[in-house]
């Protein structure tokens, strides 16, 4: 292990590998020091400067935050990649720092991978001071006014290290993971979030693992490349991980990967369980927070009750007088007037009550506030229903949680006005959620949306005239609820299917809220091509007469886009016993083409 700030200076071993993708510590050093050169030369950029950074390829990312490390600048990491986002936080840096084509004519836009010769290629690195700026992240996923973080280097370097003594090969840690010395490290989580950028990319450096450079999120892409990179590691988001449980593995090898992460939101025992039984390994649960980097860890067993959390070892955590969870750790920042936080233990209340047991661990109870994650994504319940009332169709709102062991979404309960009366009487209930769903857009991303919604004549009280919590949950849970108007999922809605001696073949339509849509893209939103083909793999179930076991997508072809609300058909047909050929189209319109080839292992 390398501390961060020395990583790429003095004697390099050349042949280190750093990317899967044939970057070595040479020829990255190498690429750090020519984007030095330009970020030095550049027009409005100086010591002390900040970069949005947001690129699709991973090691143009690593380049690109090294590179502004070593010219004296941070890196500023966008909470999501919407226009309005990246205008905004442009406005205040020096530039943008991307990969993305579409976005390399913007002011002040640099690639961090554009061939430049030799320039600055052969400068010597100096190490990185241990109080330096490294770089500002958002603790929400919105488009609405988020908190930002400032990290320092030290603050990222000495979580690196602890990564390492905790779950490294050396560990002597009761059922901790040893992830081997050579494993390759492959991630589902964005580099743009703090345990992405630590678990994928930073702790891969300072310890000498190669990552993968490619952004992976389906079971189809994930799986192979774990098997042919033995032995690997997978750093995953609940998301991810419901995605890898939902189909079988196949023929992935029991000690293919050598263990498993999550974090970004509660992960499902359900899932967590299933994902043990796909790759082997209980997926190492890891509790925390932008301001306080990792707090602490958990496995869960099949045959055992949830184990409380523990605490990294260099963490120490005890109760406020409200019951809220309390943080000293060499990872905090984020400290009310202190950017970067001193460089001892700092302390932090986190939003959550929690108790501790006898030997130090703790279970959490739950949030103090209204702050919740969606998709990994936290979102203020209080800010949300603050725009649902300034809508003149409504009188009164509340928002719960919804979803026992799946996905944690948000349902909405309505009281409306005498006008949103009026409007669900002439266009329907339909019509009104269109309407309250597009004045949310402004602030909040659809992926945290409500997703289900009721209309009643006045919320629910009990007799102490509060609101009645309980009630307001039941409202979601009375029989057929599931199937009401409003509610939604991440799958189409299919309104013929039909069989052939070869293939299947489905009439199916998109619904206008699919959680898909962030990101899919800003106001024009699409189907993206992972999710078309998840949803052929629905359907190759129904030929197959099980589901798919995937061995590799030899082709995928995006032609057209599937907006909200096509209608479209789906065909998959069986060209060999391994061999599956998949058509979307929309009147003979191709949106997406594929070929799979199958697992053949029992």
């Amino acid at each position: 292990m390398k501390p961060l700030g020395e990583l790429l200076a003095g004697v390099l071993p050349a042949d280190a590998p750093v990317s899967l993708g044939g970057e070595t510590r040479a020829s990255f050093a190498r690429d750090v020091r020519r984007l030095r050169a330009r970020l030095e030369a550049a027009e409005g950029a100086q010591p002390g400067k900040g970069y949005v950074l947001a690129t699709n390829d991973t090691y143009a990312f690593a380049v690109g935050l090294f590179g502004l490390w070593h010219a004296s600048m941070y890196a500023v990491l966008p909470p999501n990649r919407q226009d309005g986002t990246l205008a905004a936080l442009e406005a205040d840096t020096a530039g943008l720092i991307t990969d993305v084509s579409d976005w390399q004519t913007r002011p002040h836009a640099l690639d961090p991978l554009a061939d430049a010769g030799d320039t600055g290629a052969t400068t010597i690195l100096a190490p990185l001071r241990d109080d330096a700026k490294a770089c500002e992240l958002f603790t929400s996923g919105t488009t609405g006014a988020n908190r930002s973080i400032m990290k320092a280097i030290r603050h990222l370097d000495r979580e690196v290290a602890e990564l390492e003594r905790l779950f490294g090969p050396e560990n002597d840690v009761d059922f901790a993971p040893r992830v081997p010395a050579d494993a390759s490290v492959f991630s589902t989580a964005p580099p743009a979030h703090l345990y992405g950028l630590l678990f994928g990319v930073l702790w891969p450096l300072a310890s000498g693992r190669p990552f993968c450079p490619d952004a992976l999120q389906h079971p189809s892409e994930i799986l192979p490349r774990l098997e042919g990179s033995r032995p690997s590691v997978l750093i995953s988001v609940p998301s991810a991980l419901r995605r890898i449980a939902r189909r079988d593995a196949g023929s992935i090898s029991p000690n293919a990967c050598a263990a498993v992460f999550s974090s970004g939101g509660p992960l499902p025992r359900k899932t967590a369980l299933a994902t043990e039984e796909r790759l082997g390994h209980a997926p190492v649960e890891v509790f925390g927070s932008t301001e306080t980097g990792g707090v602490a860890w958990r496995r869960r067993r099949a045959d055992a009750k949830d184990p409380a959390w523990t605490p990294f070892p260099s963490v120490r955590v005890d109760l406020d007088d409200s019951e809220r969870l309390r943080v000293a750790s060499p990872f905090v920042s984020g400290v009310e007037g202190d950017e970067t936080s001193g460089a001892g233990n700092e302390r932090f209340t986190m939003g959550d009550r929690a108790r501790l047991e006898a030997d130090g661990r703790f279970r959490v109870d739950g949030r103090v506030d209204e702050i919740v994650k969606i998709a990994e994504k936290r979102v203020d319940l209080a800010r949300m229903s603050e725009a649902l009332r300034a809508n003149t169709e409504v009188d009164d709102v509340a928002l719960v949680t919804i979803g026992d062991d799946g996905p944690t979404r948000i349902g909405a309960v309505i009281a409306p006005t005498d006008v949103g009366r009026s409007r669900i009487e002439s266009d329907g209930p339909n019509a009104l959620q269109r309407a309250l769903r597009a004045s949310l857009r402004e602030h909040f991303d659809p992926v945290v949306h409500p997703r289900a919604w009721r209309i009643v004549e006045a919320l629910p009280v009990d007799e102490r005239g509060k609101l009645a919590r309980a009630a307001l949950h039941a409202l979601f849970r009375a029989p057929g609820a599931a199937a009401r108007e409003g509610d939604v999922s991440d799958r189409p809605e299919t309104k013929e299917a039909l069989r052939g001696e070869d293939h299947v073949e489905r009439t199916c339509r998109v619904p206008t809220d699919l959680e898909c849509f962030v990101g899919h893209f800003p106001d024009q939103p699409v189907v993206p091509g992972v999710l078309q083909l998840d949803w052929a793999l629905d359907t190759a179930e129904e030929l197959l007469g099980r589901a798919p076991r995937v061995r590799t997508i030899e082709s995928m072809k995006l032609v057209t886009p599937l907006r909200p609300g096509d209608t479209f058909r789906i065909r998959v047909q069986q060209a060999a016993p391994d061999v599956l050929r998949i058509g979307v189209t929309s009147d003979d319109v191709p949106h997406l083409k594929a070929r799979v080839r199958l697992s053949t292992d029992d």
